[in-house]
C-alpha cells in the first residue's frame, strides 16, 4: 500500500481520548508498523545501546484511528502511549489528551515524522506527561519514524 493511500485511508472523522483497550482494539498487533531506530545512554556504562521506537497505526472497524507507540529511553525506561489521533490536516494526525501532552504525526512517503510536545520530556527534566505512560527515566522524544518491512 503506498503512503498517499495509507493517509486516506486513515483520515476520516477521530474522537480525541485516552482510550481504553475495549475502545481501541489492539494497534501493536494489527496496525500499519513504524520504527525509530536510535542510541540510549545508560548510567554508569560508557557507550551507548542501540535501540528501535515502535509506532502503530490501525483503522478501527468504527472508523476511529487508533496508535500504540513504544519508546525507550535512558537506562532502558519505557513508554506506552496508546489511543485515538484527530485529523489536523491531509497529512497531519494528532494525539492531546489533556492539552499539554501532545503528539503530532506527519506523513512524508513511507515516514512519519513525530512531534512531541515538551512536556513529554522525561519527568526529571521537567516532563508532564511521563508519569502517566513511562518508567521514571523514560520520554517521548520527536523523530522519524520509517515504515517497517512486511
Amino acid at each position: 500500500m503506498k503512503a498517499a493511500e495509507f493517509w486516506t485511508l486513515l483520515i476520516c472523522g477521530f474522537s480525541l481520548a485516552h482510550v481504553s483497550a475495549a475502545d481501541c482494539p489492539d494497534a501493536r498487533r494489527t496496525g500499519e508498523k513504524y520504527v525509530r531506530h536510535h542510541s540510549v545512554k545508560v548510567i554508569g556504562d560508557e557507550g551507548l545501546h542501540e535501540m528501535d521506537d515502535n509506532l502503530a497505526i490501525l483503522k478501527a472497524p468504527n472508523g476511529d484511528i487508533c496508535f500504540a507507540l513504544d519508546t525507550w529511553g535512558m537506562n532502558g525506561h519505557e513508554c506506552n502511549v496508546d489511543g485515538k489521533l484527530k485529523k489536523l490536516s491531509s497529512n497531519r494526525l494528532a494525539f492531546d489528551e489533556n492539552g499539554e501532552c501532545a503528539l503530532t504525526f506527519d506523513s512524508d512517503g513511507d515516514e512519519l515524522a513525530l512531534t512531541a510536545s515538551k512536556a513529554w520530556a522525561r519527568v526529571g527534566a521537567g516532563g508532564a506527561c511521563p508519569k502517566d505512560y513511562c518508567g521514571q527515566l523514560g520520554s517521548v522524544e520527536s523523530g522519524k519514524f520509517l515504515r517497517a518491512p512486511k
